[in-house]
């Protein structure tokens, strides 16, 4: 909640004054987040390139781009991931500051470029350059350190050179720093840094002129919340999961006036707990690429305040005694990321456990019952042990305690 202190003079200033307040005070919607950070010199023609994109409503062809969100409840962002296109690739996830009044940070930044056989990345402290050979694929590194502009503070990289590093003395942190009178011959064992900027701003303008070789588009759409609303089901009408008391805690909260929570917490319950696949990601498997996502796990029946909580099952997933203590009540208003599995699928090959290849038939299982998850507008019934697997935040009005 932002609270506004207004002193006004006259009744000009103090309907300007009110206006903001009825703003600030309004549900904000997911925030676009763009790459704003002075520590690369791309970064400005990286923001360009993405408003052009926006413009389009993100539909250039023979440009691809990827994007990301995360956050939770009234702080939630997205950001551009990668573009790849026109001979360029752009990779977006570097930090570029703490968002304010949240506990989020804004991570749209540019941290990698590709160009043929050249890759500049921002590894830590180091903005390195790695060559790549055409004929074996090796390559060769070097690095320029991130130092701070004594005019204005702010980390940037400026160095004239990129030195080259010994993979010998190359740590895997990035973070030690080479002695450059010992370790690096300066007439033969670096790059020039102008050159290689420039040979990436060709590529960058070539982007950009081909995207705005098209129009842009006057009634543009956001496609990235543009989802169509998929209506639950008539017969899952019975979802019932465990929390904790801090869950708890936040559910009733909430229900009553969420702006007691801190906008990151206005949600009713989210999907971290396990998920339905661990690691076991070797070709030839065929399990869906969603398997191996975080669900938050609920089983299906009628529950009643009067019912111990100890005779309430959910296949496949442990409740911690110790603190998931709560019971709460599932009644999705969509069907969006909500998935059913058969845990039945599972223990068919648990049966065999205790044999020699234990680990193989643990395998199977999870594999099997990896097979089975369904959206769950598509579930046409046949499941013996069905569990239900919500990969979304679920909002007040669609969480009861009921124990």
């Amino acid at each position: 909640m932002i609270k506004l202190t207004i002193t006004y003079y006259n009744v000009k200033s103090f309907k300007v004054a009110r206006f903001i307040l009825v703003i600030c005070s309004k549900k904000r919607p997911m925030r676009f987040l763009y790459p704003n950070s002075k520590t690369l010199i791309f970064n400005d023609i990286c923001n360009t390139i993405i408003k052009e994109l926006q413009k389009r409503n993100w539909s250039v062809p023979n440009i691809n781009i990827h994007f990301c969100k995360y956050g939770s409840g009234r702080q939630k962002f997205k950001y551009v991931s990668s573009i790849d296109g026109c001979g360029l690739k752009i990779n977006f996830g570097r930090i570029q500051r703490k968002i304010s009044g949240g506990v989020y940070n804004d991570i749209a930044g540019v941290i990698g470029i590709s160009i043929n056989q050249r890759t500049l990345q921002i590894q830590d402290k180091d903005l390195i350059i790695y060559l790549y050979t055409e004929n074996n694929g090796s390559r060769s590194c070097y690095y320029q350190e991130l130092i701070k502009d004594p005019r204005t503070g702010i980390e940037i990289f400026v160095g004239d050179f990129f030195y080259f590093i010994e993979r010998t003395i190359f740590t895997s942190q990035y973070t030690k720093k080479l002695d450059v009178e010992k370790n690096i011959d300066k007439d033969t064992k670096r790059l020039e840094a102008k050159q290689v900027f420039n040979d990436f701003k060709k590529h960058f303008e070539n982007m950009l002129d081909i995207i705005r070789s098209y129009p842009i588009l006057k009634n543009r759409t956001e496609t990235l919340d543009s989802k169509e609303v998929i209506p639950i089901p008539k017969e899952f009408d019975s979802i019932f999961c465990f929390c904790d008391n801090y869950d708890a805690i936040c559910i009733s909260k909430g229900k009553i006036d969420p702006k007691q929570l801190h906008p990151s917490e206005c949600y009713g319950l989210t999907s971290a707990g396990p998920p339905l696949m661990y690691s076991i990601k070797e070709k030839g498997y065929n399990v869906p690429i969603i398997a191996y996502e975080s669900f938050l796990w609920c089983g299906l029946g009628k529950v009643t305040k009067d019912m111990q909580i100890s005779r309430l099952n959910i296949p496949g997933y442990h409740r911690i005694v110790s603190s998931e203590n709560h019971v709460v009540l599932i009644r999705p208003n969509r069907a969006d990321d909500i998935y059913i599995a058969d845990q039945d699928e599972y223990e068919k090959y648990q049966i065999k456990i205790h044999e020699k290849n234990q680990s193989e038939y643990y395998s199977r299982g999870l594999i099997a019952r990896a097979r089975t998850i369904t959206p769950i507008y598509k579930y046409k019934g046949g499941f013996v042990k069905p569990v239900v697997l919500i990969k979304r935040e679920l909002s007040f009005d669609e969480v009861e305690i009921i124990i």
